[in-house]
């Protein structure tokens, strides 16, 4: 069942949304450098409705999950989205959130990826319901993040391969359009062995917002002997073709070559030339690579986050002259947040840390051991990532109690330092609404498909090891991200309520006046209705 169609005012203008999605994008990771813009994030928050306090509202705070809820406005876990990927109990081994076993990849080598075996309809699915001429495009560099956003019906999303080129899946077309050949052809990704990843404005600029370009904690990705994570980054002499079209994803220059594929997709599809509405979802994935390399602190961090200020200002330039911008309804936000690295944490006086991995491994190492000593065999339980997956049929063939594995589990898993808690579906599914972190995981659980333990990090911790940073847990510097809707014309206003990223799918749909299901978890933000 749906809605009587949302009610559509000055907004009745839109012939084009464009969504953007930068991966691990903080609040603080856009607003920290917002006196430096001059581009595309300038006219952006210039003219934006900008929300401060958004929060995801589930515990598993990855792409996957993130990117399911921004198209759909409901949460990941009872939808069967457990996270990027999870151990599949039927299959027996571990799955893609946009696993797709039937279609095959088209024109390139890469994985098939599509939207298929998630039964959510999403936000371009209900605009194709209400407008069938309408067009749904998405491009990211991971695929999860394009198929996602795109939904079941999405015309075509297009995600990179890690070999060079920006690929689909026989679920949305059989034959590549000559564009996308063309533009795979002048991307040429193997061309930047060469290529150096310097700094936009001069240092004594980065010195002054971010912390020392040399900070104990960052990957070094470049000339790694002696340690030296510092400017400029490119690719070791040695390299491999296959090394460089692979360590594309990890520099600026990939979400520049996103942005410009979105160019060709609003160019040659005609995006937004007529009354019926269409969709362009654009996720900018080499922030998470780039973040999770060096933190949000970093010289690194900002540099790219002022690249994409400046590609954005060409892509916001090329919509005005083909559609015009006040026809354009831009929306911009992130599908999770992050944590600075722990050791920058602790120079400033911080709390935080990093689980060592060596540590968790020697744990769940042990676990099994309990397990064979104790019941002569350890076939029942699966460990994997931060979840423990029990086959109940298989215990209750041998007369196991569940309650006496899980306390072998946590007694020991307890024990890793950084670990706060190991905890049971049932606790988790159980949770009073008041406990924001049980609340939030159990919207990231599945009663049936999701692990029957979980590891829970202590607050401030990464299981990022040993350098680098993370996200994926349910405290607050995770779940929270920026959210602008931005449109010609718009002063500048900020809104400082509470709201849950759920609703910017029932936002858009009221915005464009298509029908909203009953049954999503998310509501129209009231601000965006006036």
């Amino acid at each position: 069942m749906t809605s009587s169609p949302g009610q559509k005012s000055e907004l009745d203008d839109i012939r084009l949304v464009i969504f953007f999605s930068v991966d691990q994008m903080s609040p603080h990771l856009l607003n920290q450098y917002e006196p430096l813009y001059t581009g595309g994030f300038r006219w952006l928050i210039d003219h934006s409705h900008q929300f401060t306090n958004t929060h995801y509202e589930h515990g598993y705070t990855a792409t996957g999950p993130g990117h399911f809820v921004l198209a759909s406005g409901q949460h990941p876990g009872p939808n069967g989205i457990l996270g990027n990927y999870w151990y599949d109990r039927e299959l027996k081994h571990t799955v893609s959130c946009v696993e797709d076993t039937v279609s095959k990849v088209v024109g390139y080598e890469g994985d098939a990826r599509s939207y298929r075996q998630i039964n959510t309809n999403t936000l371009g699915d209900w605009l194709k319901n209400r407008h069938p001429d309408s067009k749904v495009y998405s491009v990211a560099g991971k695929d999860r993040s394009a198929a996602m956003m795109g939904g079941k019906h999405a015309d075509l999303a297009l995600y990179y391969n890690w070999h060079g080129s920006f690929i689909t899946s026989s679920y949305y077309i059989d034959a590549l359009p000559e564009w996308l050949i063309k533009y795979n052809k002048k991307l040429n990704a193997v061309s930047y062995r060469d290529s150096l990843w310097t700094r936009s404005l001069p240092f004594e600029v980065y010195d002054r917002y971010a912390h020392e370009d040399f900070l104990e904690g960052e990957s070094d990705r470049y000339h790694s002997e002696p340690y030296s994570p510092v400017f400029p980054i490119g690719f070791d002499a040695d390299a491999s073709d296959k090394d460089v079209v692979d360590g594309f994803f990890g520099f600026p220059w990939m979400d520049r070559a996103t942005i410009d594929l979105a160019k060709v997709i609003v160019q040659e599809e005609g995006l937004g030339q007529d009354k019926n509405p269409d969709i362009l979802f654009v996720g900018l994935s080499a922030t998470d690579a780039i973040v999770h390399n060096y933190g949000p602190n970093s010289h690194e961090a900002m540099d790219a986050m002022l690249k994409i200020d400046r590609y954005l200002k060409n892509l916001i330039a090329t919509l005005e002259d083909e559609v015009g911008l006040e026809n354009v309804l831009f929306v911009l936000t992130s599908d999770h947040g992050g944590l600075a690295l722990p050791e920058y944490r602790q120079k400033m006086g911080l709390p935080g840390g990093r689980i060592s991995r060596p540590e968790r491994e020697t744990a769940v190492q042990d676990v099994f051991i309990l397990l064979e000593k104790h019941y002569g065999s350890s076939d029942f339980v699966v460990n994997d990532g931060l979840g423990f997956y029990y086959d109940l049929g298989r215990m209750r063939e041998m007369n196991i109690k569940k309650t006496d594995v899980d306390t072998i589990i946590r007694e020991r898993v307890e024990k890793v330092t950084g670990i706060a808690r190991v905890l049971t579906k049932d606790e988790i599914f159980s949770s009073h609404p008041g406990d924001t972190v049980l609340a939030r995981l159990k919207n990231s659980f599945h009663p049936v498909k999701s692990p029957d333990l979980w590891i829970l990090q202590e607050k401030y911790w990464v299981t990022k090891y040993p350098r680098g940073t993370g996200h994926g847990t349910p405290y607050d510097y995770d779940t929270h991200v920026p959210l602008l809707f931005s449109k010609a014309g718009q002063k500048k206003t900020t809104v400082s309520r509470k709201i849950m990223m759920v609703d910017i799918a029932p936002t858009i749909a009221a915005m464009l006046g298509i029908n909203i299901p009953k049954d999503i978890d998310g509501v129209p933000i009231t601000e965006m209705q006036k």
